[in-house]
């Protein structure tokens, strides 16, 4: 049921079917809803797997020892608009990026728009300590974007200082 805004003159009212066929008004009646997006938006996306995204992770050696500031994720979904992608979905491992930290760019400077997040540094050396040896370390990235979900793989090296002296 469509309900006119009396606020507006001449409101103008698209709908289109999942293929982005443009439908006249009386013909939705048969189809028995009608959804509604953000512009740009097709709310019958459909994702049969997951998306596989490009991840970087900085710094890519971590003294899991230091008590350092954050770590930044970034993010590329191949043919997909970064700005798009639901910050509260967005995990490294289990980590939720940072709500109020985050930025759209180019970082990487490839011509493809990507995401910057943050991560809880003193978490990630939490889970490095617990369940990795030192070493090449590969850590995944996971989200939702356009209410399909996406993941993608990046490696950092894990470091432990250790003492020669003294002993023990």
């Amino acid at each position: 049921r469509i309900t006119p805004n009396r606020n507006l003159i001449d409101p103008v009212v698209a709908i289109s079917d999942c293929a982005g066929v443009e439908m006249r008004p009386d013909s939705v009646i048969a189809l028995g809803w009608v959804g509604f997006g953000a512009p740009g938006h097709n709310p019958c996306t459909y994702c049969p797997s997951p998306l596989s995204a490009t991840v970087d992770i900085d710094p890519n050696n971590i003294n899991v020892r230091s008590p350092a500031h954050d770590v930044e994720g970034h993010i590329e979904v191949p043919g997909h608009d970064p700005a798009l992608i639901d910050l509260s979905s967005v995990r490294l491992r289990t980590i939720p990026a940072s709500m109020e930290v985050f930025e759209v760019g180019d970082w990487n400077r490839n011509g493809i728009a990507d995401l910057t997040v943050k991560f809880d540094r003193e978490a990630l050396n939490q889970i490095l300590r617990s369940y990795y040896p030192p070493g090449l370390v590969s850590l995944t990235i996971t989200g939702i974007i356009d209410r399909c979900s996406f993941f993608g793989d990046a490696q950092i090296r894990a470091i432990r200082p250790s003492f020669g002296y003294p002993h023990g």
